[in-house]
C-alpha cells in the first residue's frame, strides 16, 4: 500500500496539462470564492480649473505674469494632489484613518485638473472629491496668502527705514538751521526768485510706491483661491466585469502556475521517462513513432490501417537479422509490451511466418523455456519468427532464461509514467545476455487502462498471426486453441 499511493499520485501529477488543468480549476474556484463577497466601488470625478496666481514679485517689479511657468506651475500642483500629505489632509478633513485613494490628472497641458474618488457608494465617492477639492482650495489660499505676507513684511521693513532716514534727515536740518517744506524736509534755493518747494530727498517718493505696491499685494491676498470647479463630481463608474470573475481569472492562472510547477518538480525527483531522447541517448536507438497503446483494437486481436503502418514502421527499423527469438520486456506491467508484441507480430508476418508468445507470469507455470518459446514448436517448416512478450521485469520470472535463448530485446517504456532507473535494469538485463538492445516508447490516453497485461494475455501463451490477401488486419487463432495450447504448456 505504502508503494501504490506514490505511485498513483505520480501518474496522475506527472502528466502535465491534466496537472496544470486541475491547478486551472482549484484556482479559478478559490480565487472566484474568494473574490464572491467584494463589492465593485463606485467612482465619481470632478473637474477643477487652476489659476496661476500673481507673485509678489510681478507686483513689485510690475511685470504680467508669463505663459512659460504655467507647465511648471501645473506640475507642482499635480505633484501635490498625488502626495502623501495631500492625502492625509483630504482623510482628516473626512475625518477618517485611512488615506483615501484620490487621483489628480490634469487635462493636456491646459490648466484644467480632474479629481477622481472611489467608494462602496456614489455618496461616500462624492464626499471625497469634495473634501479634496475643499483641501486643495484652502491650501492654495494658504499658499498665496504665504507668500503675500512674506512680501509685505519685507516692504514693512524698508518703509520703516526709510522713514527713520527721513525723520533723521529732519532733525539734523533743524539744528542746522535750514529751511524745511510743509513735510519737515530741507529744500534749496534756487536763484533770485527765491524759493522752490523740491525736497531734497526722494525717499518720500519710495514711499510713496512700496506702499502703492503693498497695497496691491494686500489686495491679492484678499482675493478668493484661484480653484474653480468646472464640473461637480458625477459618478463615472465604467461596468467592467464583476469581482469573483477577476478573482476566478486571478486564481486560475496563479493555481495552473503551481500545479505546473508541482508537477515538473515530481517528474524530476520521480526519475520518469518523458521523453525519447532520455532513452537513446543512454540505451541505444528508439524506434519510432511512439505507440497510442490506448486504442481499442489493442483488445480487439486486430489492427486498423493506421495501426498497421505503425507496426510496419517499428518492424522496418529493427536490427537485423528481423528473424527468430524476438524478446520484449516492458518496464513496468503498463509499459504495453503485450500491444508492442502484437504489432511487431503483425509486420513480421508480411515477410515469413511468426508467432507471438506471451509469457507466464508469476502466478503461472510451464514445463520449459525451450518449449515455450521454440520457433518450431507448432509447424517446424512455417514459423520462423516467434515474438517473445517477456511482461515487465518485475512480473516474470522466466525472463533471465528467455534472454539466453534470445536474438534481440526490445525495451517496451511508457512516457510519463515508466521509471528511468527501471529501464536501466532491463538494460542490464540485455547486456548480461549479450543481446543487441532497441527501444519502443509508448503512451496512453490519461483516463484509460489500457497497457497493462491482462489473464486473457496470458492465456494467448502462443498464437500464429497469418492475414489473407486484401485484408489490413491481424487475426489470432481462435481462442479456444490458444486455451488449449497455454494448458499444453503449463500441465
Amino acid at each position: 500500500m505504502r508503494r501504490t499511493t506514490p505511485a498513483a499520485v505520480t501518474r496522475w501529477a506527472t502528466p502535465l496539462w491534466p496537472a496544470t488543468l486541475i491547478g486551472i480549476v482549484l484556482g479559478a474556484a478559490l480565487g472566484g470564492f474568494a473574490m464572491s463577497g467584494s463589492t465593485t466601488n463606485v467612482q465619481a470625478t470632478a473637474l477643477i480649473r487652476v489659476e496661476q496666481p500673481i507673485d509678489p514679485n510681478q507686483i513689485m517689479t510690475n511685470t504680467a505674469p508669463s505663459s512659460d511657468t504655467q507647465p511648471s506651475f501645473m506640475s507642482g500642483e499635480v505633484a501635490y494632489l498625488t502626495s502623501p500629505g495631500f492625502a492625509a489632509a483630504v482623510a482628516k478633513e473626512l475625518n477618517q484613518n485611512g488615506r483615501p485613494a484620490v487621483t489628480a490628472v490634469q487635462t493636456g497641458q491646459s490648466s484644467m485638473i480632474s479629481l477622481t474618488s472611489d467608494g462602496p457608494s456614489l455618496a461616500d465617492a462624492q464626499r471625497t472629491v469634495d473634501a479634496a477639492v475643499k483641501v486643495y482650495s484652502e491650501h492654495s489660499v494658504q499658499q498665496i496668502r504665504e507668500r503675500g505676507q512674506a512680501a509685505t513684511n519685507a516692504i514693512n521693513d524698508v518703509i520703516n527705514g526709510l522713514q527713520t532716514e527721513i525723520n533723521d534727515s529732519k532733525l539734523q536740518a533743524q539744528q542746522n538751521g535750514m529751511l524745511v517744506d510743509e513735510n519737515g524736509l530741507p529744500v534749496e534755493q534756487l536763484g533770485p526768485g527765491g524759493m522752490t518747494g523740491q525736497p531734497l530727498d526722494s525717499r518720500l517718493a519710495r514711499i510713496n510706491l512700496l506702499e502703492q505696491e503693498r497695497t496691491a499685494i494686500d489686495v491679492q491676498m484678499q482675493r478668493g483661491p484661484g480653484v474653480q470647479v468646472v464640473q461637480p463630481p458625477v459618478d463615472t463608474t465604467t461596468d467592467g466585469a464583476p469581482g469573483w470573475s477577476l478573482g476566478a481569472v486571478a486564481g486560475g492562472l496563479l493555481g495552473g502556475l503551481v500545479a505546473l510547477s508541482a508537477a515538473f518538480a515530481l517528474r524530476k525527483r520521480s526519475g520518469l521517462i518523458t521523453s525519447p531522447r532520455a532513452l537513446e541517448d543512454e540505451f541505444g536507438p528508439v524506434l519510432m513513432p511512439v505507440v497510442d497503446i490506448s486504442a481499442k483494437s489493442f483488445r480487439d486481436d486486430g489492427l486498423n490501417n493506421a495501426e498497421a503502418a505503425v507496426a510496419r514502421s517499428i518492424y522496418a527499423q529493427l536490427p537485423a537479422p528481423r528473424s527468430g527469438r524476438l524478446l520484449l520486456v516492458g518496464v513496468s506491467a503498463e509499459s504495453g509490451a503485450a500491444a508492442v508484441a502484437q504489432l511487431i507480430g503483425f509486420a513480421a508476418a508480411d515477410h515469413e511466418s511468426a508467432t507471438v508468445v506471451h509469457l507466464p507470469t508469476a502466478d503461472e507455470s510451464f514445463d520449459s523455456i525451450e518449449e515455450l518459446t521454440d520457433v518450431s514448436a507448432d509447424d517446424p517448416a512455417a514459423t520462423k519468427t516467434v515474438v517473445i512478450d517477456g511482461g515487465s521485469i518485475d512480473s516474470t520470472p522466466a525472463l533471465t532464461e528467455v534472454a539466453a535463448h534470445a536474438d534481440q530485446l526490445i525495451i517496451v517504456a511508457m512516457l510519463g509514467r515508466d521509471a528511468l532507473g527501471t529501464a536501466r535494469m532491463v538494460d542490464r538485463l540485455a547486456k548480461s545476455a549479450d543481446l543487441p538492445v532497441s527501444v519502443v516508447c509508448t503512451r496512453r490516453k490519461w483516463w484509460s487502462k489500457a497497457g497493462k497485461r491482462t489473464q486473457a494475455d496470458i492465456r494467448r501463451s502462443r498464437h500464429s498471426v497469418s492475414r489473407s490477401d486484401g485484408d489490413e488486419r491481424a487475426e489470432s487463432g481462435p481462442r479456444s486453441q490458444d486455451s488449449d495450447a497455454m494448458a499444453d504448456h503449463t500441465a
